[in-house]
């Protein structure tokens, strides 16, 4: 797989096929549902090779993270769309690497990537409250609060240049 970006401990990836193992077990991971959807979904191959083909015809920007010291797979994070130079931002990693500040680096990453690549205005992104420690993530990062978000168990966070380290 080549390596789109690095940062200190991960590298990023185009999405593959040769993941698909890794992504099911991510997604159908119950807390990882939890955080993302709010409600419990059971994917099976298919649809994870059918968004992979998706979002290389598409050229999405989604990143594979790929922990430097094992080569293992660790996460995905991604910029699935921009609106008004403004990119929507998403993240997910695997429960075992949560906690440990690859989620830092990767919103930081994604941020400079964004900034200095892309040439963006600012980010925004959802997240359902009872996400608190990716909420602290996100503000540790730059993110504010802007409003709530498309639920009552959601909220929309903001980030503009400025906040990049």
């Amino acid at each position: 797989m080549e390596v789109i970006l690095e940062s200190e401990r991960i590298y990023y990836t185009r999405m593959s096929e040769l993941l698909v193992t890794d992504y099911l077990k991510m997604y159908n991971n119950a807390k990882i549902q939890e955080v993302l959807y709010g409600k419990r979904k059971e994917f099976i191959d298919k649809q994870i090779l059918n968004c992979i083909h998706k979002c290389l015809e598409q050229n999405h920007i989604i990143f594979s993270l790929i922990e430097k010291s094992t080569k293992n797979f660790i996460g995905i994070i991604e910029i699935p769309s921009i609106k008004n130079n403004i990119g929507e931002t998403t993240i997910a990693l695997t429960p075992n690497k949560q906690n440990k500040g690859y989620g830092f680096e990767a919103i930081n990453t994604i941020l400079k990537y964004g900034y200095e690549v892309i040439g963006l205005a600012g980010f925004e992104l959802y997240v359902f409250k009872l996400n608190q420690k990716a909420i602290e993530c996100y503000s540790k990062a730059g993110f504010e609060m802007d409003h709530d978000g498309y639920t009552k168990d959601d909220v929309h966070m903001k980030h503009v240049k400025q906040h990049v380290e």
